[in-house]
């Protein structure tokens, strides 16, 4: 009996540690791994063992449960992908402005590997470096920025950067960024933590005489600093948003925002400050939805004495809540260094506790890539068999998540300008409404595949002008539906009660009126899904079949065809 009862305990103890592991695995979380491009890892290699080596290196990945990556494709205004803007990276090719040969285009192909798999693709951007420390003057292609418009730049050290000061460098960011998000199928856009730059003991940034002329009411310079990042970041991201509002928009800044030392808020560390030192108030960008996502870099161990990794992580989840926080880890440390309680075990464990405790840590992002897959330290082989066991969907994001909604505004406008241009040109010239319809939806089609839907304009008086448009054109529709002028209608509806029920009942047997209401509500349907497109995390409707409207009200055998298919752009 002793010896049932303890087989009993057992099986009841192992089913509790089960329980426990699996209540552990989050249902989302975001498991991001950086792919960085700086490192040499492409060069010397030809296309096809890059792409075995990409290959590998997602495999890997996704076993250990991965479901993110984060790939460089922007490192001193170069290119890893087809650019009318930037040349060709050197950090690909082994030469600026070199096309791969075989060509390919890293980008494209990174982002269908990564959706077979399963993984978000995040586009990531170095913003204001324009040359590298390792590139010299002369490696740098005339079109490159740095040789077509060094107005824009200024040195520092070996680095030539675009000057933040300057509004020009902030749209020539901008547009490089919507190209990218225009015409490729990106889950999201990712920044670092370069901005201004990391300052070297003697050194001054150039740009004194700037701010004597530009410093917009400012007597601190380092106030003009941070104000001029903040202005692009918020700029960045209204760009990124205008032309795809369900891309995610992210940060990976600096570990550390201030030390307790220099403000009572900060943290009890003694390193590099975002705010003082490269002048990015990342805490106002999160506080003010400018960020969608933030992933402060807390590389170093648990115990480091100048930045402690628990004081960080618990200070950045007091602090940073108000959009969804991920933490930056480095393999290579975390495996380094023992776990200060069980000195057998690296941190991973001991980090992951800490994941656990904060309420407001969603995520955690791989430093880096390669030594995951490598399982450099075991580390990808315990995340596969323990912590990241089971899969898990990106955390959600409601600001951004209702995008139909978002797209209304747009549909509206669209279906203002269809029944403008129905009434008023083609009526005139016999071209149906049946014919309209399709016409537009093609060329919004093409409109928004182009990235154009970011020149539509969303100022308040331009939507109150268009739903005054839409409301005088519904009284003209149901008027003319009822064969009245505007004074008839008035009087009828004003003065005689039995008029207005008469008037109902004719108005609801009018078939033509009915048809092009129905119509009508089709084409706002219709225009939220092109726009929209297949841009929603689950299966895309895509309209692949449009008969004419005229058919498909008088024949309700007629159906739309909707199609599940694979995104692409």
């Amino acid at each position: 009996m002793k010896r049932l009862k303890a087989i009993l305990m057992l099986v009841v103890a192992m089913m509790l540690m089960s329980s426990a592991t699996m209540v552990a695995q989050n249902k989302r979380e975001f498991r991001g791994a950086w792919i960085q491009c700086v490192n040499g890892q492409y060069l010397g290699k030809s296309t096809q063992q890059i792409q075995a080596m990409l290959s590998r290196q997602l495999d890997e990945l996704q076993k250990d449960g991965v479901n993110a990556i984060i790939f460089q494709v922007r490192a001193e205004c170069d290119a890893l992908y087809k650019s009318d803007l930037e040349p060709w990276s050197k950090f690909l090719t082994g030469a600026q402005g070199k096309a791969p040969s075989p060509y390919w285009d890293p980008l494209q192909w990174m982002i269908e590997q990564c959706h077979n798999r399963g993984m978000e693709l995040h586009a990531w951007i170095n913003p204001y470096r324009a040359k590298h420390s390792v590139t010299s003057y002369e490696q740098v292609s005339p079109k490159n920025i740095v040789k077509r418009r060094p107005d824009l730049c200024f040195q520092y050290g070996k680095l030539t950067l675009l000057n933040p000061g300057l509004q020009a460098a902030a749209d020539y960011i901008c547009e490089v960024a919507v190209d990218i998000v225009s015409r490729y199928d990106v889950d999201g856009f990712h920044i670092d933590d370069y901005f201004y730059p990391y300052p070297e003991a003697g050194r001054q940034i150039p740009d004194q005489q700037l701010f004597r002329q530009q410093s917009r009411g400012m007597r601190n310079i380092g106030d003009w600093r941070r104000d001029n990042v903040s202005r692009f970041v918020k700029q960045l991201s209204e760009s990124i948003h205008a032309v795809k509002p369900w891309v995610k928009f992210g940060v990976s800044p600096f570990g550390i925002y201030r030390n307790k030392r220099t403000d009572p808020n900060g943290s009890e560390t003694f390193g590099l400050q975002n705010y003082d030192d490269l002048y990015a108030d990342v805490l106002l960008w999160v506080n003010n939805g400018w960020i969608d996502y933030c992933v402060p870099q807390i590389y170093w161990e648990i115990g480091n004495r100048a930045a402690d990794y628990k004081t960080l992580i618990t200070w950045w989840n007091k602090h940073a809540g108000n959009r969804p926080l991920y933490i930056g880890e480095d393999i290579e440390r975390t495996a380094k260094f023992a776990d200060p309680v069980n000195p057998r075990s690296h941190q991973l464990p001991a980090k992951h506790r800490l994941h656990q405790q904060m309420n407001n840590v969603k995520g955690t992002v791989l430093w880096y890539a390669q030594t995951a897959a490598d399982n450099v330290g075991n580390i990808g082989h315990t995340l596969r068999n323990n912590y990241w066991k089971y899969p898990a969907l990106p955390p959600s994001m409601p600001f951004l998540d209702n995008i139909l909604s978002k797209m209304t505004g747009a549909a509206v406008r669209f279906f203002v300008v269809c029944i403008l241009l129905q009434r008023f040109v083609l009526d005139g010239i016999g071209v149906p409404f049946w014919v309209t319809v399709p016409v537009m939806v093609l060329l919004i089609w093409l409109y928004t595949r182009k990235g154009g839907i970011k020149t539509l304009v969303w100022t308040d008086t331009f939507q109150t002008l268009c739903m005054f448009a839409a409301l005088i054109l519904i009284i003209c529709q149901v008027m003319s539906a009822l064969g009245m002028t505007p004074s008839e209608a008035i009087t009828a509806i004003a003065h005689d009660s039995h008029s207005r029920i008469f008037v109902f009942d004719d108005w609801m047997s009018k078939q033509n009126f009915w048809k092009q209401f129905l119509s009508g509500v089709f084409v706002v349907i219709v225009m939220s899904c092109v726009v929209a497109g297949n841009k929603i995390d689950s299966p895309a409707l895509t309209v692949s079949s449009l008969p004419s409207l005229s058919l498909i009200l008088q024949d309700p055998s007629i159906q739309i065809k909707i199609t599940n298919e694979s995104s692409s752009e």
